[in-house]
């Protein structure tokens, strides 16, 4: 009865969770699963989740509740090593670290030893990873974001929007997930000064909003004889094309073509 009570809690957690914050990892043989189609059971389509999870509830706690068989094989479809829950998302089974970060006032830890050492170099500063394109200094400390360099080069951008009608392609999945709150609306990054109810879709944007109850304003002008600075970049930019276009006064003689 304690078995089944953590299936139900657990399956009550998928459900107001959301189905799409999961997906199942090396899924059992589907012909293990008594009246469960083959086909459909595992979908990757994400609004499909849930009715397959349900499904597989209703295969081993329906009238078959007590059949230690099922039992058994639905244990092993809940166990962690099959569910796998999304990285951007509170994960109920939060896996184990033992790989700690001995430099001090650093409380890093990972799951995998090949992180720590990615990480340390954060602190050594050491940059193995080289880009190998002609004329390319890039150096990095993770080989993942040497995959995302290359990309600059060669113009891959396997990351595709999946909107309808929507053909933004990216080549870093960041910049995707930036994308989707273009159709989504999502504005998670939100402004904490006192009443003031801004948010963004992206943390840059934030970090600029800032500045205008801050002050700040890094973005200096490098022409000479001017001190213009700007909280934003763009402003800058805007500011920039004031020096480098040409000005004719209002009062000038305009040229006169002469002929031979």
């Amino acid at each position: 009865m304690k078995k089944l009570l953590n299936y139900m809690l657990l399956f009550f957690s998928l459900s107001v969770c959301g189905a799409e914050d999961f997906y199942l990892l090396n899924p059992p043989q589907a012909d293990t699963f008594e009246g469960v189609e083959k086909q459909g059971v595992y979908q990757d389509a994400e609004t499909d989740k849930l009715n397959s999870i349900s499904n597989l509830w209703n295969t081993y706690f329906g009238d078959e509740a007590s059949d230690p068989k099922s039992l058994e094989s639905y244990n092993e479809l809940l166990d962690p090593t099959f569910l796998h829950i999304s990285p951007n998302r509170q994960q109920i089974f939060p896996p184990e670290k033992p790989h700690k970060c001995n430099w001090p006032f650093c409380n890093y830890a990972a799951a995998q030893r090949g992180a720590l050492t990615e990480h340390i170099r954060t602190h050594t500063g050491e940059k193995p990873h080289k880009c190998n394109w002609p004329f390319c200094n890039y150096a990095t400390a993770q080989r993942g974001a040497l995959t995302r360099h290359i990309r600059t080069h060669t113009g891959e951008k396997p990351h595709k929007c999946n909107w309808p009608f929507c053909n933004y392609a990216a080549a870093q999945r960041g910049a995707l997930t930036r994308h989707i709150r273009t159709h989504t609306g999502e504005k998670p990054h939100k402004c904490n000064w006192p009443f003031c109810n801004y948010a963004a879709a992206h943390k840059p944007a934030l970090t600029e909003h800032i500045r205008t109850h801050t002050g700040e304003k890094p973005h200096k002008c490098n022409w000479p004889f001017c001190n213009y600075a700007a909280a934003q970049r763009g402003n800058l930019t805007e500011h920039i094309k004031t020096h480098s276009r040409k000005q004719v006064p209002n009062n000038a003689e305009k040229p006169t073509r002469t002929t031979p």
